[in-house]
């Protein structure tokens, strides 16, 4: 018997745009974690998606082993700094915002251009 893969995406960041991609993960039934720093944004959210697991460290998503892909969806003072730490737990990254020297160093390094957007969907290697 063939086993289906099942891609679990964690979502760091849920304000503004975040928000949309945690919607659409879950529609399409991979969210499997949100991490956000605001706590009234975690409040309002976790009634709405009750099978999804709420924190607001980014190393605990970075961490989980069952974790296939992370979107960060965050500002982009903090945007290079989290892709850089995804990229220790063996995430490769998409797209990057880089509006920093690490920003463009992390696009360069993984030969693809910088994003205009403050969105980076990453993959577990």
């Amino acid at each position: 018997m063939v086993q289906a893969f099942q891609n679990k995406i964690a979502c760091i960041g849920a304000g503004y745009w975040g928000r949309n991609l945690v919607r659409n993960f879950n529609e399409l039934g991979v969210l499997s974690s949100v991490c956000e720093l605001d706590p009234q944004t975690r409040a309002h959210l976790k009634p709405q998606y009750p099978n999804v697991i709420f924190t607001d460290v980014a190393d605990e998503v970075f961490a989980d082993p069952g974790i296939t892909g992370v979107a960060v969806a965050t500002p982009a003072v903090t945007h290079a700094e989290l892709v850089e730490r995804a990229l220790l737990f063996r995430f490769i990254c998409r797209t990057v915002l880089a509006i920093s020297a690490i920003g463009v160093a992390i696009s360069r390094m993984q030969s693809v251009p910088p994003a205009s957007l403050w969105l980076c969907l990453s993959i577990r290697k």
